[in-house]
């Protein structure tokens, strides 16, 4: 993840590289150090640095909190915004499949705001393929017969065992 594509989506925000280090950061004390240390190599260098500092935890979203407040000098509510905003603008540059990660790791309410843009387009649905009904063991639509049962029409080349008789190139007259 490039260090400009999360500023840009935060550049609405007072600070934003300050806040999105403070957020990053307090989001890691939220996760076990197997997973800081699995996002950290997926991550770009400064954030993974954010990511790795501050104590391990697990700590609860609540604490998360806190640190973003006391880092940024905030309120707790002012904080809960920014690191609601950050984690939308992570999520808009992020993976899918990492964004999924990070969402079954993290405590509510910030796996909530880890969401994909609800203005984005959602995917169209996948399509299932409908099961084949009629096949040659069961029949086809226009006959009423199974190929078992069938016989060939007469006339056809299968009702007679030497087609073409005597046209043959390989016959011997």
């Amino acid at each position: 993840m490039p260090n400009d594509r999360l500023l840009m989506h935060l550049d609405a925000l007072p600070d934003a590289a300050r806040t999105a280090d403070a957020v990053v950061e307090a989001v890691g004390t939220t996760l076990a150090a197997h997973d800081r240390r699995h996002l950290a190599e997926r991550f770009d260098a400064r954030w993974a640095e954010a990511l790795r500092r501050g104590p391990t935890g697990p700590a609860d979203a609540d604490a998360a909190l806190g640190r973003i407040a006391e880092a940024l000098d905030l309120s707790v509510g002012e904080a809960r915004e920014r690191a609601q905003a950050v984690l939308e603008g992570l999520a808009a540059t992020l993976a899918h499949d990492l964004v999924t990660y990070l969402q079954s790791r993290l405590p509510a309410p910030l796996d909530g705001w880890l969401a994909a843009n609800p203005s984005a387009p959602a995917l169209p649905p996948r399509a299932t393929p409908t099961p084949m009904s009629n096949t040659l063991a069961t029949g086809r639509a226009d006959r009423g017969r199974t190929l078992a049962e069938g016989r060939p029409d007469r006339g056809d080349t299968l009702d007679d065992p030497n087609p073409r008789g005597d046209e043959k190139l390989s016959s011997g007259r």
